[in-house]
């Protein structure tokens, strides 16, 4: 038995931009490599290096999620739309999250995401205001574990998902092979520099 994990972005004709172990997925301003301004949030976003100096995106680069407010989101450089499932579809999504059991059907609930410091998963990443949404194909949720439902911190720049008490709950998913989840994400930096010691997670309870 074994336990199966993929990232993936959205090359414009599938979900076919591997995110693997060594792999780091880069948030720039409009272009690879640029800087994302303090207080604003990111252009774009690559599939990169480990070392963050080489775009390896192909044939198009992973679809961008930029932040608006709490009830908006740009995407692929686009105008503001309101974030919801009639202008948002899965595949304008940042990342796929995947999982498996390569030889039983699994179940998965309390399915939390978040970001980190790298090291400790109740820490919020330093220096940098990372939001989420999650788009289940049948409606986006943006609520936290920290949230009364329906607050929507997840999608709040004055809010968002630092340290797992603050994690997007996303669906509960029934029985199946293989499960996948899809999730925006946009960031900001609050001071200046390279942001390397950010750790995006997926946890879940599998049955």
């Amino acid at each position: 038995m074994a336990e199966i994990f993929g990232v993936k972005g959205y090359d414009g004709v599938g979900w076919n931009i591997d995110i693997t172990s060594t792999d780091r997925v880069g948030f720039n301003a409009a272009n690879f490599g640029e800087s994302i301004s303090v207080g604003t949030f990111q252009d774009s976003t690559h599939k990169t290096d480990s070392t963050m100096s080489t775009d390896l995106c192909s044939p198009d680069h992973i679809r961008n999620c930029k932040y608006i407010s709490p009830t908006e989101v740009s995407l692929m450089g686009g105008a503001a739309v309101t974030l919801d499932t009639t202008n948002v579809g899965q595949n304008d999504c940042t990342l796929q999250w995947s999982y498996q059991d390569d030889t039983v059907n699994t179940a998965l609930s309390n399915v939390r995401f978040f970001f980190y410091d790298a090291v400790d998963p109740a820490n919020a990443p330093a220096g940098v205001i990372a939001v989420a949404f999650e788009h289940d194909g049948a409606a986006i949720n943006k609520d936290r574990v920290s949230d009364t439902p329906g607050d929507g911190g997840a999608w709040d720049s004055s809010k968002g998902i630092g340290g797992n008490a603050n994690a997007l709950i996303c669906s509960d998913q029934a029985s199946a092979s293989i499960h996948n989840f899809y999730i925006g994400i946009s960031l900001s930096p609050t001071s200046k520099g390279l942001k390397t010691a950010v750790r995006a997670r997926l946890e879940f309870d599998a049955q």
